[in-house]
């Protein structure tokens, strides 16, 4: 398993994903790398079901956009990579110093400025675990503040992600603090003077009195009796607990009596039961070793009977469900077809409809097509040139549309005042008809489209339509050619 995906399935992914979205820097990062694949790393949030889990409800709600698109991209392909890169850019001082130390000193991290902020909290310094990993590379501590941070640290790590405390590595972390305590407890031989006053004398003859009623040898247990008269390095571990247990650094435990006193006389009971602890454990180890078998075989059966009562519990409720169904079903049988038979009437109506505007529309276009017949069909509404050259002498604004390109730039050179639309500006704007008297249509050079979109406008602002059917230049644009200078500004079409 990689360290991102192990990270992720870890009960510490949502105070890792607090610790790093803590750094406002890192969002920019975030952003821009889910914007490259948006859509791939939403498909994988939605496929899994981390954000399921309740300990995500520590995630504070400003971080929780973030949360899940940090989330998405550590689960992809590219997880591994950006892991690192987050890190990297997010905290390069640090990065740097623990990618080239021999060992991650916690005096040497406090120093560093990214952290002067936040005065090394418990977040940040998470920050530095994280980083410890990734290069596979180990705290330690030189000052008593150093030590008390690390256990402090130890103690919130387990408190804010509800896991039991676990020893052996609470025990690493106080490792050194433990051995000097231990020798400043040896050299003070309290532990010996504990082990003489009559009440824990008594209570030590007592329990081992205890064991061997129950034919558990002491010596096996708990070595030589003499030996016991003084702390060894398996005390550590009891140490250790009463500190955590007691919410109290070992350290606080020299600078008083009463609470050294207190803390052996715990190590001096405590011990026998280790030693009922250690036999336990190696009773338990080899029943399950002998009876291995066997309890897999329980176990399977316990399996097996529960997934039959569970199949049983499933087809009760499915039977029932088909029973409910099949009443349904008859129920609403008469029901159900007389809805058929409406949505099929619903359906035919809908293509009748469809139909009738089809009609509507085809008799529209037929009565247009039969008034553009007949207007083409009367003779009163063709002109010839000579009809053009008195309309334009006498004032007349007009539009000229279609005929062939040569024509039209013979035309523009005898009456450049009138407005021209091609054959082929089927997208024209009808606006420049609207201060037009005139309107004439080239027959001869033109298509349906221009010829139906015109006279639909022509129409509309009711202006007069007339058609010429020649592409020549014949003697009446001459005429009309010679006579020109006659024309003035008034009759260009505003």
């Amino acid at each position: 398993m990689s360290m991102v995906s192990e990270i992720i399935n870890s009960n510490d992914y949502p105070v890792i994903i607090v610790s790093i979205l803590k750094n406002t820097k890192v969002y920019n990062l975030i952003d821009k790398e889910y914007s490259k694949n948006k859509i791939n790393y939403d498909e994988v949030i939605l496929r899994s079901k981390i954000f399921k889990n309740k300990k995500f409800n520590m995630i504070p709600e400003s971080m929780i956009n973030y949360g899940i698109k940090l989330t998405g991209i550590l689960l992809s392909k590219n997880g591994e990579c950006f892991f690192r890169k987050i890190l990297q850019e997010g905290w390069p001082q640090l990065y740097s110093y623990i990618r080239d130390c021999n060992e991650i000193i916690y005096e040497d991290v406090a120093k560093i400025k990214e952290y002067e902020a936040e005065f090394l909290g418990m977040h940040s310094f998470y920050i530095v675990i994280l980083l410890g990993m990734l290069h596979d590379k180990q705290v330690s501590y030189k000052t008593n503040e150093g030590k008390s941070f690390g256990v402090e640290f130890v103690k919130w790590h387990f408190s804010i992600t509800d896991d039991d405390i676990d020893i052996h590595k609470f025990n690493k972390v106080a490792e050194h603090e433990c051995t000097r305590v231990l020798k400043q407890l040896a050299k003070e031989k309290i532990l010996e003077k504990r082990l003489t006053v009559d009440k824990n004398k008594n209570m030590f003859i007592a329990l081992a009195g205890l064991l061997q009623a129950y034919d558990i040898s002491f010596n096996d247990e708990l070595g030589d009796y003499f030996a016991s008269m003084n702390l060894n390095d398996e005390d550590k571990e009891l140490l250790n607990i009463y500190a955590v247990s007691s919410k109290c650094l070992l350290d606080n435990f020299l600078d008083n009596d009463v609470k050294k006193r207190e803390m052996l006389d715990f190590v001096i009971s405590a011990r026998f039961l280790q030693g009922m602890i250690k036999k336990y454990q190696i009773l338990y180890k080899a029943y399950i070793e002998l009876y291995k078998n066997n309890l897999i075989d329980g176990i399977n059966l316990s399996n097996k009977i529960e997934q039959q009562e569970r199949t049983n519990e499933k087809l009760v409720l499915e039977n029932q469900q088909l029973k409910e169904e099949l009443a349904k079903v008859k129920a609403d049988k008469g029901k159900y077809e007389k809805q058929e038979l409406i949505e099929t009437k619903r359906k035919y109506e809908s293509i009748i409809q469809d139909m009738n505007e089809t009609v509507e529309e085809c008799k529209g276009e037929n009565e247009f097509l039969k008034m553009m017949l007949e207007s083409l069909l009367d003779e009163s509404r063709y002109v010839n040139e000579e009809q053009i050259t008195t309309d334009v002498l006498t004032g007349t604004r007009g539009v000229i549309i279609g005929g062939t390109p040569q024509w039209q730039q013979h035309v523009r050179k005898v009456v450049p005042h009138f407005k021209f639309i091609e054959a082929e500006q089927l997208n024209y704007d009808t606006k420049i008809l609207e201060n037009a008297d005139k309107i004439y249509l080239n027959t001869a050079y033109n298509s349906h489209a221009l010829f139906y979109k015109t006279i639909n406008a022509a129409r509309k602002n009711q202006i007069k339509v007339v058609f010429l059917n020649s592409n020549s230049v014949t003697t009446g644009f001459r005429i009309l050619g010679q006579n020109s200078s006659q024309l003035t500004g008034e009759h260009l079409i505003s």
